[in-house]
C-alpha cells in the first residue's frame, strides 16, 4: 500500500497498537510469541469490525460479534484449537 494516500496511517495503526495490545496479552501471562499473534489478531478483528460498522451501519450485529470476540478471547484456549 505504498501508493495509497493513507500508507502512513495504515502503518502506524500497527506500528503504534501492537505493542500496546501486546502488553496486554504479556500481562495476562501468555507467552511472548502468542502475544504477538493475538495482537495481530486483536488489531484486525476491532479494523475489521469498524470497517463494517461504518460500511453498512448494522451497530446490533457488529456489536454481537465484537461480544463473541471478547468472550473467545476471555474463555478460549487456543491451542486445543489447533
Amino acid at each position: 500500500m505504498p501508493e495509497s494516500p493513507y500508507a502512513d496511517f495504515a502503518r502506524r495503526s500497527i506500528v503504534d497498537w501492537l505493542p500496546v495490545v501486546q502488553a496486554g496479552f504479556l500481562a495476562d501471562r501468555a507467552q511472548p510469541a502468542d502475544a504477538q499473534q493475538l495482537a495481530t489478531l486483536t488489531i484486525a478483528v476491532i479494523r475489521g469490525l469498524l470497517q463494517d460498522r461504518n460500511a453498512v451501519q448494522d451497530e446490533a450485529r457488529v456489536d454481537d460479534a465484537h461480544a463473541l470476540f471478547v468472550e473467545l478471547l476471555e474463555t478460549g484456549d487456543r491451542r486445543s484449537a489447533r
